[in-house]
């Protein structure tokens, strides 16, 4: 008994054969068998290809625009890493002068495309691509603390960035305390921007509204040394004026949900503390 060649089958379901046409096939398929078959075979898979070919590239203009945007915003990464590695091995100032003027011509073009999801958003994602090729720089340059001069530190090394305290009397002064649940609301919620008892949200810590008190884990990051710290306070002064005394983190104690773990920057000891008491805090959030 013949079979029908899976060349057949194929052809039949790139272009959707009806199941009357497919049985016109199967008994006809003696057609393949000689020179001429071959040919017609050939001319059908061709035809097959090309149709499954529009399927798959057949992009709206929505899809178009976009995906412009993503390969322009690859683009400007790329070229700012190239004028950071030009600027190393020459010891001049980076320049990324050509990398902006590039891309907002290059944006201009792609947003010219109808149905457009996005529109005037290049200062955003020139902002955020930024971050991220500057973070990369910093941690290749072996660089793990960075000031970023707007009261904020970054830590190359977790991909987190703190809050850095000072001695100006105001929401960051490093003599502020709190118990555990207003630190996790009431502090918090002014870091990001809000006013006290909540309110209007009006520009956060160093730009961001997603500020957040650290896990237990993360709170050990900034940790100058483990217990027993030889450093007082036990931080890197990068982060700024800080008690040495006990820092809340996030984390409640898994033996008692009444208490909530510490870190100590006075020894790098960790504690466990009834969450009515009063600590210093200092806010975290995911970098760039």
């Amino acid at each position: 008994m013949r079979t029908v060649p899976r060349a057949i089958v194929t052809v039949a379901l790139i272009l959707g054969v009806t199941s009357q046409a497919w049985g016109m096939l199967a008994r006809r398929f003696r057609l393949w068998e000689g020179f001429m078959g071959k040919a017609i075979l050939g001319a059908l898979l061709v035809i097959g290809m090309v149709a499954f070919a529009g399927q798959a590239t057949a992009l709206t203009d929505a899809q178009k625009c976009e995906a412009t945007k993503l390969k322009r915003a690859g683009q400007y990464n790329f070229c700012r890493a190239k004028a950071d590695g030009k600027a190393v091995k020459t010891g001049d100032p980076v320049d990324y002068s050509k990398c902006d003027a590039k891309l907002t011509g290059k944006w201009a073009d792609a947003e010219s495309i109808p149905m457009c999801p996005t529109t005037g958003d290049v200062t955003d994602i020139q902002d955020q691509v930024a971050a991220d090729a500057d973070f990369i720089a910093l941690k290749l340059a072996g660089v793990r603390f960075v000031d970023n001069g707007d009261g904020t530190v970054t830590d190359t090394q977790t991909g987190l960035m703190w809050e850095k305290k000072d001695d100006g009397g105001g929401l960051h002064d490093k003599d502020n305390t709190y118990t555990w649940a207003d630190a996790m609301s009431e502090f918090i919620s002014e870091v990001n921007g809000y006013g006290a008892g909540g309110g209007v949200q009006t520009g956060g810590l160093g730009g961001h509204s997603d500020w957040r008190m650290p896990t237990y884990v993360e709170l050990t990051t900034i940790l100058l040394q483990p217990f027993p710290c030889g450093t007082m306070p036990c931080i890197d002064s990068i982060f700024g004026a800080t008690a040495t005394d006990s820092y809340w983190s996030s984390t409640t104690s898994s033996a008692n949900t009444s208490n909530a773990y510490d870190s100590s920057f006075f020894n790098g000891g960790l504690g466990n503390q009834q969450k009515t008491n009063t600590f210093y805090a200092r806010a975290v959030r995911n970098a760039p």
